[in-house]
């Protein structure tokens, strides 16, 4: 597949994994006879911004999950537990930060690692 290649809704799955992969972007174009139809372009660079706002609703799905649980949860944890669960989220809610700071060419660079026992 090549940048800015025509495909249809069949082709949909493979043209995402190859957009996802490549720093491309998929938008949606005017549908033909055969259906819909995509194009596949560049992505427009990020601002810092956005960045620090994607890395927000990261954490808000990887580790908000687990934060937000009850008081019945966090009562079945053993202590080493809760404070493995609040390091790691401390580090989640200083990625923003950090990344400012820092600016890390590599996302998950900065990005905490979940307990294995999560």
């Amino acid at each position: 597949m090549q940048l800015n290649s025509i495909f249809y809704m069949n082709q949909y799955d493979e043209a995402s994994d190859f957009s996802h992969d490549n720093g491309y972007t998929i938008i949606e174009i005017e549908s033909d006879e055969n259906g819909r139809r995509f194009q596949i372009v560049e992505a427009p660079k990020l601002t810092e911004e956005q960045i620090v706002e994607k890395l927000r609703a990261r954490r808000e799905d990887e580790c908000f999950i687990y934060i937000n649980r009850g008081v019945l949860w966090y009562n079945t944890l053993t202590t080493e537990q809760q404070q493995e669960l609040n390091t790691w989220y401390q580090a989640w809610l200083n990625v923003p930060q950090v990344y400012l700071e820092t600016k890390p060419t590599d996302i998950e660079t900065i990005i905490p690692t979940k307990p294995n026992w999560l």
